[in-house]
């Protein structure tokens, strides 16, 4: 739960700017906070054992944990959800960018969209 995370003994790593940032530090201001520039610093923090966990996308946690073989992710309750965003050139082809949409607005109206999250985000823990 966040009430077990918000408190003093408990150290994260967070990226500098990101989401989990700006959403989290302000809800969770009894807990230890290390604050780095990237993703690989975050990664070093964990794997050195300066931070207790990390707070970043499911999907860059399940990637890492896959890549190392070990791990758990964690989702506490309630379930903090943030928006993500798919960059484009401004002067690309307007088509792809109406397609895109339409495409997205798809699979999220058919639930399809939750599906492959859930596909890709699943981890084995410890």
């Amino acid at each position: 739960s966040w009430e077990k995370i918000n408190s003093p003994e408990v150290k994260l790593a967070v990226i500098d700017g990101s989401g989990a940032a700006r959403i989290l530090q302000p809800k969770l201001t009894e807990t230890s906070w290390v604050v780095v520039p990237s993703s690989d610093g975050m990664f070093l923090e964990l794997e050195s054992g300066r931070v207790d966990a990390l707070v970043t996308s499911d999907a860059q946690i399940a990637d890492y944990l896959n890549s190392r073989g070990r791990g758990t992710l964690i989702i506490p309750e309630p379930v903090e959800r943030q928006p993500t965003n798919i960059g484009l050139r401004k002067s690309g082809d307007q088509k792809l960018h109406d397609w895109l949409d339409a495409e997205l607005a798809r699979l999220e109206a058919s639930g399809a969209m939750d599906e492959i999250w859930a596909k890709y985000t699943t981890v084995a823990a410890d």
